[in-house]
């Protein structure tokens, strides 16, 4: 994939559109670039390609500093919708008047293509002209120069050119908006443009991080939700040893296996190595989904990494070898009305070992076939929100024979709760991974056998 290098300009002469937004760089030219370390050229050869790659081809900002939390929000086109707006107001509703004065919200549009780039950033600009001319949003839009060329990159793994090309400019993204916001605060809170949080989540995480800052100084990251690059709480005097580590390795892995190989280098030598280590560091955090009658697999399972396991967050379930139609089934105790789901397969030591060729399916009460919702991507990954009402079952169906093995790392469900429903909570403080689980039960109904020919 090569860049249009030639539709986002990054001269600094402004542009007023009909709504008065100046395409330029903004009013504080002290922040318009990020502050990346002094070998960055060196790590990341590409950027001597051009003078201006460090440059923000668009940038509107205010001058806030010494802010308490910086989020920092990367979000690209999608050709099926936008979250990032949602996203944003909701950051922004969940922060008490006093909490608006004291933080900041960067929001990074990650993209190349002035097609893309201009009514989305003139969207945003419009719908938070507000909160952009008080300093609590800024927008941010990279050169094209900072990024290589995704042609030339490094297979690895088995994965193809553009899933490696997709991780690779997710990791730069995440580098550019750390590299932009690190000076700006005290703390710098991960997200993705897709997510929703609970009122006063800053005092809550913040109190969580004082705590943990009085027993334990030296913590690197507190991670509030543990999908993806969502939700971790990073010190910003710390954070340039991160980046450099991005640096080092962006084209290798994503950005959380990034994170976690980073911490397990930071923490663990090679002459005081903890037994067991390996395959510790690639179980998952215990989850807390609803609760199963029974858990179902034609798969062939290796030693005792069960589905069930998987399911209570004791260890990952690792299947030899699916084949079409072969299935992992969790099948409710009682219907229940999950709204949100997350299946995440392969991990950090068996990164090609994902469901690559199945869907998500379920089954909703009173049906007799199991109905699809989504298909996994290239990265093993599905995710969604559900509207069916309450299901019987879940399932993973395998639509296509593998010549791999497959990890099932992260098997989720989200309870409908009262009023509202929420993608990953930031409230969780004590072990963070505590999701909303205020069950609002239906009666129990007998269940349906499994239909393998759904």
């Amino acid at each position: 994939m090569k860049l249009n290098r030639g539709n986002l300009s990054c001269d600094t002469t402004p542009e007023v559109n009909q709504n008065g937004t100046k395409w330029d760089l903004g009013a504080n030219p002290k922040h318009a670039k990020p502050v990346m370390n002094s070998f960055a050229y060196q790590l990341m050869p590409h950027l001597n390609d051009h003078p201006s790659s460090l440059k923000p081809a668009f940038l509107l900002n205010g001058t806030r500093e010494n802010c308490d939390v910086v989020i920092g929000i990367p979000t690209v086109h999608r050709d099926k919708g936008s979250y990032i707006i949602s996203t944003v107001s909701n950051v922004i509703h969940g922060m008490t008047d006093e909490e608006k004065d004291k933080n900041l919200i960067v929001v990074l549009v990650a993209e190349t293509q002035m097609d893309y780039v201009r009514p989305l950033v003139e969207k945003l600009a419009t719908l938070f002209s507000e909160y952009i001319y008080t300093g609590l949003v800024e927008l941010v839009v990279p050169s094209p120069f900072y990024y290589p060329d995704f042609d030339n990159l490094p297979l690895n793994f088995g994965d193809s050119n553009k899933r490696v090309m997709w991780r690779t400019k997710h990791n730069l993204n995440v580098l550019y908006v750390m590299a932009y916001a690190r000076s700006r605060g005290t703390y710098y809170l991960m997200l993705e443009d897709d997510v929703t949080v609970k009122e006063r989540f800053i005092e809550h995480m913040l109190d969580f991080a004082k705590a943990k800052t009085k027993s334990n100084p030296d913590w690197y990251v507190l991670e509030f939700c543990n999908i993806g690059g969502i939700g971790k709480l990073f010190k910003t005097s710390d954070l340039i040893y991160f980046m450099t580590y991005i640096q080092l390795f962006y084209k290798q892995m994503p950005i959380d296996w990034l994170l976690e190989s980073y911490i397990a280098d930071s923490s663990c030598s090679l002459d005081r190595a903890t037994p067991g280590y390996n395959e510790a560091r690639s179980l998952f955090f215990p989850h807390d989904n609803p609760a199963v009658q029974r858990v179902f697999t034609d798969i062939k399972i290796f030693k005792n990494h069960t589905p069930m396991k998987a399911y209570d967050g004791k260890t990952f379930f690792w299947g030899i070898n699916p084949v079409k139609g072969n299935v992992v089934e969790f099948w409710f105790r009682e219907p229940t009305n999950i709204v949100r789901y997350t299946f995440r397969s392969g991990n950090f030591d068996r990164y090609g070992d994902i469901f690559d060729n199945a869907v998500v399916e379920a089954l909703p009460i009173r049906k007799r076939k199991f109905v699809m919702v989504k298909r996994f991507d290239e990265l093993g990954f599905a995710s969604g929100d559900l509207n069916l009402g309450a299901l019987v079952a879940i399932r993973i169906r395998v639509t296509k024979n593998s010549t791999h093995w497959v990890i099932l790392s992260e098997p989720l469900a989200y309870i409908f709760y009262g009023y509202n429903a929420l993608d990953c909570s930031l409230e969780s403080l004590e072990s963070t991974q505590t999701y909303l689980q205020d069950v609002k039960r239906l009666s129990p109904k007998k269940y349906l056998p499994p239909d393998t020919t759904a």
